[in-house]
């Protein structure tokens, strides 16, 4: 069952490594022991770079249009930043 808290947060960095899951620096922001779902989220990205989310799709997020994940979309449990240099503005509600 989908646990919806209605809390937001944001997460403003540049990667500093190759494959940064957004999805455990979340986790570290909020604490690892709560069990939520991520319901909402907006990034915002400097440059185009590679994704991988769900550890299977491979999506290219544009610096022009960044990306947008609704509630009826499905559920994200990693979303990992392929490249490093890239800064990330993000806005997510759990």
């Amino acid at each position: 069952m989908r646990s919806v808290y209605g809390r937001y947060i944001s997460i403003e960095l540049t990667t500093t490594e190759e494959n940064t899951d957004l999805v455990e620096l979340i986790h570290k922001q909020i604490g690892i022991n709560r069990n939520y779902d991520i319901f909402k989220m907006g990034i915002r990205v400097n440059k185009d770079c590679n994704c991988v989310i769900n550890g299977k799709d491979n999506v290219k997020i544009t610096a022009k249009y960044g990306f947008s994940k609704e509630l009826e979309d499905p559920i994200i449990k990693s979303f990992v930043i392929k490249e490093t240099g890239i800064s990330i503005y993000a806005i997510i509600g759990y």
